[in-house]
């Protein structure tokens, strides 16, 4: 969620970029660089709120250890839409 985060305010300047999210500069900068101690989720997600975005979860279910012998990693996948709905090329 912080790389998306940082990937939506790629374009804008320290400064312009927290104003947009309402946070401050230096917390910007932290987001940047990679520093997450003093940033929950519910943060984030609060400020890609203001950055304009919506943010949808979804949960699937996966069978039990007891069911699945090989390891198996989490999977993640981020959909941007734009403002009528359509899927927007994120490459």
């Amino acid at each position: 969620m912080a790389r998306e985060l940082c990937s939506i305010l790629s374009g804008y300047q320290r400064d312009i970029g927290a104003d947009r999210i309402d946070a401050h500069p230096s917390e910007l900068s932290r987001l940047r660089q990679g520093d997450l101690r003093r940033f929950s989720l519910g943060r984030i997600v609060r400020y890609i709120a203001r950055a304009g975005y919506d943010i949808e979860v979804h949960l699937k279910t996966t069978p039990r250890l007891e069911q699945r012998p090989e390891v198996r990693r989490p999977t993640s996948a981020v959909v941007r839409y734009d403002y009528y709905g359509r899927v927007v090329d994120s490459g």
